[in-house]
């Protein structure tokens, strides 16, 4: 089994808003900082970095409106970015997301974990919720969960995301349309050793 990997270089990210340096435009080159949130791109970027040539074979189950289906699928490159897409789409990293969403850190000495949350201000963001528990000792992050919501004229869809490093990967989407019926899908990657 591969050994867990260490978030290190993310532990700015966990404890407090990351501090990313950025040249000013000004002609003596002064340095600003610019506070970000919690990346899941760059660790989900570290994620394939550490796991990319090592062969995981996943337990694919499909669920479609009460209908399941499994089956076995190797995690390559392709089925990694399709996976990821989900995620990646919810990243609020960029400066423009900053005091759009309410942060909280919360010490769970029960789960002995720290955890980052984050919750939409407005109603309009796509990334209503995000919670990333990391190991309060090791720093390594156990969870990332995430809700989406995406609203337009007669259209609603909302996913909730769990990613679990190593173990279970989880896509759970629900669609509500004034043209079609409502779909519920839910799809889960279990890590099979």
């Amino acid at each position: 089994m591969f050994p867990k990997i260490s978030i290190l270089l993310l532990v700015p990210l966990l404890f407090f808003a990351c501090k990313e340096k950025q040249k000013s435009t000004s002609t003596d080159q002064e340095e600003t900082n610019k506070e970000t949130y919690f990346s899941v791109t760059r660790f989900l970027d570290d994620q394939w970095a550490n796991r990319h040539g090592i062969p995981y074979t996943l337990q694919r189950v499909t669920v479609l409106n009460g209908r399941s289906d499994t089956t076995y699928v190797l995690l390559d490159s392709t089925l990694w970015q399709n996976i990821r897409a989900q995620f990646d789409a919810a990243d609020i990293s960029e400066v423009k997301f900053l005091d759009r969403y309410q942060f909280s850190f919360v010490e769970d000495n029960t789960t002995e974990t720290n955890n980052l949350m984050y919750e939409a201000k407005e109603e309009d963001l796509f990334l209503q919720s995000m919670v990333v528990a990391a190991d309060m000792f090791t720093d390594m992050v156990r969870t990332v969960y995430l809700e989406t919501k995406d609203t337009r004229e007669g259209y609603t869809r909302t996913q909730k995301l769990s990613y679990i490093p190593d173990q279970v990967i989880q896509i759970q989407e629900f669609e509500k349309s004034s043209a079609t019926p409502k779909k519920e899908l839910l799809i889960q990657y279990k890590f099979e050793y």
